[in-house]
């Protein structure tokens, strides 16, 4: 996926020279006015939402083939904070696409408390915190039709992170959302839903309880919640710059800010 990233960038930069070339079959939506064809984003997202634990192992002692924790006995949490620079271009008068490249920073933490490891002489657990941090590249794209009052979307991101942190960490996402919302004037407000697939594992070793020896461990987590709300706005400055702002409820509490630069030919 990074050299598809990659590419994508370098032919969205080189192609902003030509300007005049996209969108492809202008022709068909004669009568609109279209957004300059190539754009330069800045995002900034927060979110914070629960796990499931697809499957955690202890090498624990007496164990040697590891302990695995039923997945009903840990409650676990995530929180997320990203910042990416966004290329896009519109192809066709309805069909944007898009790389972006990006650092992210997290923590998830995992609560041990409702495990009894009394038979092997520990004490309670607690919490484990996770945190880790990396720079993270992917690519997208987007469906869209409107006229000069409303506008529907729909978009799909597929992401993946090198993640540096305290123990040894992989991630990947892909994420689909919708939006329908009226236009009037400079503003667009819309409603809509998202869903974001994620997938964590990390490997390392931890101290579960004071007086007793490191253990290691392997925990792979994937998302709790599915489809969750949004509700967002984005304000036209100029037809060059924009600042977009969303919150999405529900199971999944998520926040964006933005900014976007677009050049080229809008007619």
């Amino acid at each position: 996926m990074r050299k598809t990233a990659v590419l994508l960038c370098a032919l969205l930069w080189a192609g902003m020279s030509q300007a005049s070339a996209l969108p492809l079959w202008k022709s068909i939506a004669k009568g609109h006015k279209l957004p300059r064809p190539y754009g330069v984003g800045v995002d900034f997202f927060e979110m914070k939402q629960g796990y499931e634990i697809s499957a955690l192992k202890f090498s624990l002692p007496g164990h040697p083939n590891g302990f695995s924790v039923p997945a009903s006995l840990v409650d676990v949490n995530n929180r997320v904070h990203h910042h990416d620079i966004k290329l896009d271009a519109w192809i066709l008068p309805f069909v944007n696409v898009f790389a972006i490249y990006g650092q992210v920073h997290a923590s998830t933490k995992v609560d041990l408390s409702k495990i009894n490891l009394s038979s092997l002489g520990l004490p309670a657990l607690d919490t484990v915190a996770l945190n880790y941090q990396g720079s993270v590249y992917g690519v997208g794209g987007t469906l869209a039709v409107g006229g000069d009052h409303w506008f529907a979307e729909a978009t799909g991101t597929a992401t993946r992170t090198n993640l540096s942190g305290d123990f040894a960490s992989t991630e990947s996402s892909r994420s689909w959302q919708s939006r329908v919302g009226l236009v009037r004037g400079p503003w667009q407000a819309w409603v809509g839903a998202q869903k974001i697939d994620v997938k964590e594992n990390h490997k390392g070793t931890i101290v579960l309880a004071p007086n007793f020896p490191p253990v290691t461990f392997d925990v792979s987590l994937q998302q709790r919640a599915t489809w969750t709300p949004t509700v967002g706005a984005r304000y036209d400055l100029t037809d060059k710059f924009a600042v977009t702002a969303e919150y999405g409820g529900g199971d999944r509490k998520t926040a964006l800010i933005s900014g976007e630069w677009r050049f080229g030919d809008s007619d």
